[in-house]
């Protein structure tokens, strides 16, 4: 698995972008639906990526059979369903917790090449 250096620049802009603007991608702003956002992004890397990402994600925050996602939640939010309307500002707390983990992803990704 490799992305090429657009595609870790793209990251990065996503990354700084969404996450203050996470209510008028996805409504209502939940764990679920930034989930999505996010994951439908990764599933539009090339073959592996995800799977790239859940490995990195696991080294980080132990062993898990969880996708990220949901270890991600089950640490930070677990009394909170992940259905629930965060509202603007609990939208934006999930999606910057999400997109670090995509943003220190993609980094490391770029000095192996």
């Amino acid at each position: 698995f490799h992305l090429s250096d657009d595609q870790v620049q793209d990251a990065l802009t996503l990354c700084e972008r969404f996450p203050p603007r996470t209510g008028m991608y996805v409504r209502p702003p939940s764990w679920s639906t930034i989930d999505a956002f996010l994951g439908g992004y990764v599933a539009s890397w090339p073959d592996g990526g995800y799977r790239a990402l859940q490995e990195f994600t696991t080294n980080r925050l132990g062993p898990s059979n969880i996708v990220w996602s949901s270890r991600l939640h089950s640490m930070y939010d677990p009394d909170v369903d992940r259905n629930a309307d965060l509202g603007r500002d609990g939208g934006e707390v999930v999606a910057n917790l999400l997109c670090s983990v995509i943003r220190d992803f993609v980094q490391e990704q770029a000095t192996r090449s």
